[in-house]
């Protein structure tokens, strides 16, 4: 008896000597933010953009801070905690390293396609400014549209959090690559339809939109890179400025995907998020032709993340309250 113990305290330090402080299924993640990281540091001189020591300063810190803090937490046998905190934070870290790469692809993009966008929206039968009126004017949908949009921020944490709290990780490292390839699939498209947002198109006025601000923030930038030549980065300019297709959207279907297989919360986090890509027309100024795209586009990186981390397994897992039946479950 007293062997046996010894050979499974071995077995345990074994164990534990041989974990790697980086979580294999992350590595496509990783390699997502090293390839726009090393084409920004080219692409950022070649367009003659400098960045302001100031605005290095203020950047973020905090995501690959995560990152790091799991790396630590996994080497003391924390597999959760940290697979949790590593993966939320490289979705943050994600989105940081793509909007470096927008800055030398908005410089070389072609020309506004907002008359384009706006066509497609009125061949859908979209009218646009009469729906962002109607959002406006009334309090609770401007309500309702102001937390879906910004759920964008806080819905990670949870997603995340909640996949490696039922112990499905493969599927919550195959959304954050899909949010990775989704992300990178954006910037490489937004080049050939760049836009100022359906509020410049139609000539709104700040002023009545005032609760929809991000609409009105990224133009400015926009027109600053391109038809004025500004190549100073402040911090001031760092917006996320993609039109067509919308990460909103995208993001908003990779999370009800991440999501279903609760069953006690998949169609709650199914509303949220097809509020969030109704919410993204007024709140981020995007068409609805973006919003579509959006879709298509994380349909493709989920199908994308799915072949590169492998099927998630089919189990289920029982959580207290549930009366012994699976709450949860990959299938």
């Amino acid at each position: 008896m007293l062997a046996l113990d010894i050979r499974r305290l071995q077995a345990r330090a074994d164990r534990k000597e041989s974990r790697s402080a980086i979580e294999p299924l992350a590595v496509p993640a990783y390699g997502i933010v090293a390839f726009q990281l090393v084409a920004a540091a080219v692409l950022l001189p070649i367009s003659g953009f400098t960045l302001s020591p100031a605005m290095l300063l203020a950047l973020p810190v905090w995501a690959p801070l995560l990152c790091l803090g799991a790396a630590l937490l996994r080497r003391y046998d924390r597999p959760r905690i940290s697979g949790w905190l590593e993966a939320t934070g490289l979705i943050y870290v994600q989105g940081l390293s793509t909007l470096f790469l927008l800055f030398p692809l908005t410089a070389l993009s072609a020309p506004f396609a907002d008359a384009q966008l706006a066509a497609a929206d009125r061949a859908l039968g979209f009218d646009w400014p009469g729906f962002a009126h109607w959002v406006a004017d009334d309090r609770f949908a401007t309500n309702c549209a102001v937390f879906a949009y910004n759920s964008f921020g806080w819905q990670p944490f949870l997603v995340i959090g909640g996949l490696f709290a039922a112990r499905l990780e493969v599927r919550a490292w195959q959304a954050v690559t899909a949010a990775g390839v989704a992300a990178l699939a954006t910037a490489l498209i937004y080049p050939f339809a760049p836009a100022l947002g359906a509020y410049v198109h139609f000539g709104l006025k700040g002023s009545e939109f005032a609760r929809f601000g991000a609409g009105f923030e990224f133009p400015p930038v926009l027109i600053a890179i391109k038809e004025q030549g500004v190549r100073t980065l402040t911090l001031s300019m760092f917006s996320g400025f993609v039109s067509f297709p919308s990460y909103h959207a995208a993001a908003a279907v990779i999370f009800t995907w991440a999501m279903w297989p609760f069953h006690k919360a998949r169609y709650l986090f199914l509303v949220l998020n097809c509020g969030m890509m109704v919410a993204a027309t007024v709140g981020g100024g995007h068409y609805v032709v973006d919003i579509v795209a959006g879709a298509v586009v994380a349909a493709g990186s989920i199908l994308c993340a799915q072949l590169i981390c492998g099927p998630a397994a089919n189990f289920a897992v029982p959580w207290p309250g549930s009366g012994g039946k699976p709450a949860v479950s990959a299938r």
